[in-house]
């Protein structure tokens, strides 16, 4: 009996560190593997998708959200729209960078695809607008993707941008840019 109670006494730290929750570290955004996307229209008919190359991001284990967007990191496969884009845009001297965050109050289980709903904040020039994001998750290994399920749409005039756009619209010679910009997303974190 005594080495059975001693035995018990050895086993129980084991046993409490497998029946235990392990927290999880918070998860950092991996740049080259995550995207953010958006879709300009010109001329009423030609459609444009540009991005962002520099992302940084976390998603803590109580599930807040934070992701930054380098504006300065815009990317539109021509030179001078990007300078544009910078310059009368997004003015990135003055306002640099773009964040998103939110509270992700759904459990994403190893192993599963979980839908997402949240309202999150978007701080853009300074302004901040509630926007909703739905998307999809999937964990697995330890690694999360979300990719959204329905294009964001960010509409300029809730961040000031409505004079950028129409500087942009002149300088360009074209007879309307859109102010509702729909935006995609696949984000990866580890």
């Amino acid at each position: 009996m005594k080495k059975l109670s001693t035995l018990i006494k050895l086993l129980a730290p084991v046993i409490a560190m497998l029946t235990t929750p392990v927290a999880q570290a918070t998860m950092t955004l991996d740049n080259e593997q995550s995207t953010i996307s958006f879709v300009s229209i010109k001329k009423g008919t030609t459609a444009e998708v540009h991005t962002f190359s520099n992302l940084s991001g976390t998603l803590s284990d109580e599930g807040n959200l934070s992701i930054d967007i380098e504006l300065d990191s815009v990317q539109t496969n021509v030179d001078i729209r990007n300078t544009r884009m910078r310059e009368m845009l997004f003015e990135t001297m003055q306002f640099p960078s773009a964040e998103l965050t939110a509270l992700v109050s759904t459990p994403i289980p190893d192993g599963s695809m979980t839908p997402i709903n949240v309202e999150a904040l978007l701080s853009l020039h300074g302004a901040t607008a509630n926007i909703n994001v739905h998307a999809l998750a999937t964990r697995v290994d330890g690694q999360l993707l979300v990719t959204n399920t329905q294009p964001v749409i960010v509409n300029a005039g809730d961040f000031g941008l409505v004079p950028g756009i129409e500087a942009l619209r002149q300088v360009a010679k074209l007879s309307s840019i859109p102010i509702a910009v729909p935006v995609s997303f696949t984000l990866v974190f580890r």
